[in-house]
């Protein structure tokens, strides 16, 4: 018997992301080896964090001066296709496949990839208005902690259903932000004994705050761009 590719029950839309997150490292990989884009491709990651990042420069821009260029746009869709490495990349690709495959069952692919835009912008937006410094941002985890919002509000309906403990539908993202807290807690023992000269676990908790916010994102426009859509979403509060 012929098995099943399991691609095949995730969106296009998903494989589509994935393809280009996976792709642009790739590029950057076989750039940094010089096997393609000539010399100047060594330093394509910096060229492209400098192209696409978001940072509180380019906020100031869009909101003080009004810029709303293409230029100053594309950032906050493109920066979630520039990681910092292979592993950002491993990780949230497997996200993204996981996540898009538990949710392309009731969702609808435009949904999926209009949850994973708008997680990404709102991200971007929010770390860009609350980090003091001009750091840049860069990754795709705002984008993607879009799609665990939504998974959280599938498991809410699901538990919901069942009579189960609807507080479950939370554990994902419990999980997940432990582990961020864990891990800035390493580094701030990692610098307070001298292997960094500048504390990495500040910068992560403004990433961290991106990341949530495109989480909350995402929740927020799950009874819209979810089963059944608003109207769906509204009959259910008036059966309460």
């Amino acid at each position: 018997m012929q098995q099943e590719s399991p691609f095949n029950s995730v969106p296009v839309p998903v494989l589509v992301l994935v393809f280009i997150i996976v792709g642009v490292e790739i590029a950057i990989t076989l750039g940094n080896a010089g096997i393609i884009g000539g010399p100047t491709a060594v330093g394509w990651r910096l060229d492209w964090i400098d192209q696409f990042a978001v940072s509180p420069a380019v906020i100031d821009r869009i909101f003080g001066l009004g810029d709303l260029s293409y230029y100053m746009t594309r950032r906050l869709i493109g920066y979630s296709f520039i990681n910092a490495g292979w592993v950002p990349v491993i990780f949230a690709s497997a996200m993204l496949l996981a996540l898009g495959k538990f949710i392309g069952e009731s969702w609808k692919p435009l949904s999926i990839l209009m949850t994973f835009v708008a997680a990404g912008i709102v991200g971007g937006l929010v770390f860009g208005i609350v980090t003091p410094q001009n750091m840049p941002l860069f990754g795709s985890f705002p984008a993607v902690y879009g799609l665990i919002g939504a998974y959280s509000y599938l498991r809410w309906l699901e538990l919901e259903h069942s009579g189960n403990n609807k507080w479950k539908a939370f554990g994902l993202i419990t999980f997940v932000v432990l582990i961020q807290i864990v891990w800035g807690l390493i580094l701030k023992l990692l610098t307070a004994f001298g292997f960094f000269e500048a504390d990495p676990s500040a910068i992560m908790i403004y990433f961290g705050i991106a990341s949530l916010s495109g989480f909350v994102t995402g929740l927020v426009l799950s009874p819209i761009l979810g089963p059944g859509g608003w109207a769906t979403f509204v009959a259910r509060l008036r059966q309460r």
